[in-house]
């Protein structure tokens, strides 16, 4: 069924039936069952309902086997990338992967995020903003840190106005082992010059 789903002699037919296989990975107690109707969902994905795919894999990973979800975080990300049309979307799609399931969210995910940020002018507002809004919570995964530390270390400029900007670099550190907290320091200096700046200036009018 899958290779079916793949070919694109067959796509077409096969997609007429994504509700059944949706239904099929709410539903079915056997997890080998689920565990196809994953594949299947990712045979059947292309930019006509990728968002809806993507949107589904969240949803069942939340309470997905432990033994999957590694499978499932890779493939909610390749597909978040491979038919992203809004990057906002992206960014807010690998930002819940960490958020559901950080601890199988690998490096080479989450640092593929960054450099899609760092190579695109039209999401770098977006994503600083939201990664900053996303740090604000009580407790968040190591990765999400990491992640927002290149983010406001390269774009804090974008937040710099925020109030909270000035205490959330510093509060982070807490949470992180000692050599990630040497990796953000560097990352954060041009932040620390920019709020030096924005104080003078405020300070100034």
């Amino acid at each position: 069924m899958w290779l079916l789903a793949s070919s694109e002699f067959s796509h077409e037919a096969v997609k007429m039936h994504i509700e059944t296989v949706i239904n099929a990975l709410k539903t079915e107690r056997d997890v080998s069952v689920r565990q196809r109707a994953v594949d299947l969902l990712y045979g059947m994905c292309d930019r006509s309902n990728a968002q809806q795919i993507v949107a589904e894999m969240l949803n069942y990973l939340e309470n997905a086997d432990y033994s999957i979800r590694e499978e499932i975080v890779l493939k909610v990300a390749i597909l978040s990338e491979r038919y992203a049309v809004d990057y906002t979307w992206y960014v807010d799609t690998i930002l819940n992967l960490i958020r559901i399931a950080g601890d199988y969210v690998s490096e080479e995910v989450w640092y593929r995020v960054i450099q899609i940020i760092i190579n695109r002018d039209d999401v770098q507002g977006y994503a600083a903003k939201t990664v900053f809004e996303a740090l604000q919570a009580p407790a968040c995964h190591e990765n999400l840190v990491k992640v927002g530390g290149y983010i406001l270390g390269e774009f804090g400029n974008l937040v710099a106005g925020d109030p909270r900007s000035r205490l959330i670099e510093f509060a982070t550190f807490a949470l992180l082992q000692k050599p990630i907290c040497c990796v953000l320091s560097s990352l954060y200096v041009p932040s620390f010059a920019l709020y030096s700046d924005y104080i003078s200036q405020s300070a100034a009018s």
